[in-house]
């Protein structure tokens, strides 16, 4: 004899914000906070480093200062939002470390360089 499972349906606004699988929001409301938690510490770390570094001069170096803070807003988002909305670790984004990381890393590594290289030879094929 076979039980039929019950299952819970949600009904109203929980049905929207909330995933039928998991306790926690759906993919796209957490990816719409991230979003917001990214501006929100995009502008603190701006309104900070402003009056320090002052206006970029368009050298090699505020480039550099551009990317770092990119870099830290990115990366602070979405260790925020990976801890607050999704109750899962920073680690489980396959940040582990061991001997298939780096299978994982050569492969990226090799990859990259034979696409960089089909690039280049097309453009030397279509210059001549």
């Amino acid at each position: 004899m076979s039980e039929i499972p019950l299952t819970t349906k949600r009904i109203g606004l929980a049905q929207i914000f909330i995933s039928p699988d998991e306790r926690r929001l759906r993919a796209g409301w957490r990816l719409l906070l991230q979003t917001l938690i990214m501006l929100f510490i995009a502008v603190i770390v701006t309104a900070i480093l402003k009056p320090i570094l002052g206006e970029p001069q368009g050298r090699n170096i505020d480039f550099l200062i551009g990317q770092l803070i990119y870099t830290v807003v990115m990366t602070g988002s979405v260790y925020l939002a990976r801890r607050a909305f999704d109750k899962r670790s920073f680690v489980s984004l396959g940040l582990q470390t061991g001997k298939q990381a780096w299978v994982d890393i050569l492969t990226g590594i090799g990859i990259t360089f034979v696409l960089m290289g089909l690039i280049y030879a097309a453009e030397i094929a279509s210059a001549g």
